[in-house]
């Protein structure tokens, strides 16, 4: 069974080592990063923590008018984590949501990973790039090797 977590970037113990570490955002980018990683994870026998990154900061979502957006993100990770789950039963899957910014929460995370896989395109404003800016600066300032996952070829 995976489990939840919310957690802020720089406030409290730092996260709990993750073999894996994976960003998901929701789109079909991330949820291609998502099935690398949890392939890899099995293959390494190590665990595997989605992290999910708000959009809006953890202060916005506590006011009324971000409350829908609140639950979206929510499902957005727990789906992403079923999704793992079912994948590979055996490995064992954590979902951390973060605040923002996306880039900056999966640096953090590669302090204590052994990989960081990142979908090559998000839901960023400028999505036909060849590489989305979050990829981009986590390719460029991680703490640990990084694998970019493409889309597949049609």
């Amino acid at each position: 069974m995976a489990h939840l977590e919310r957690s802020t970037n720089g406030d409290g113990p730092p996260p709990p080592a993750a073999g894996i570490v994976v960003g998901v955002d929701g789109s079909e980018h991330s949820l291609w990063a998502l099935d690398w990683a949890a392939d890899e994870a099995e293959r390494r026998r190590v665990p595997l923590q989605v992290l999910h990154v708000n959009f809006w900061t953890d202060e916005a979502l506590r006011l009324p008018a971000f409350a829908e957006q609140d639950q979206i993100d929510s499902e957005e990770l727990r789906t992403a984590v079923d999704r793992a789950e079912k994948r590979h039963p055996g490995v064992n899957v954590v979902g951390r949501r973060c605040a923002p910014p996306a880039a900056e929460a999966l640096v953090d995370a590669s302090r204590t990973a052994e990989l960081v896989v990142v979908g090559t395109r998000g839901l960023g404003l400028m999505e036909n790039l060849t590489l989305g800016s979050v990829s981009h600066y986590v390719a460029c300032h991680a703490h640990c090797p990084v694998v970019l996952v493409p889309a597949p070829v049609q």
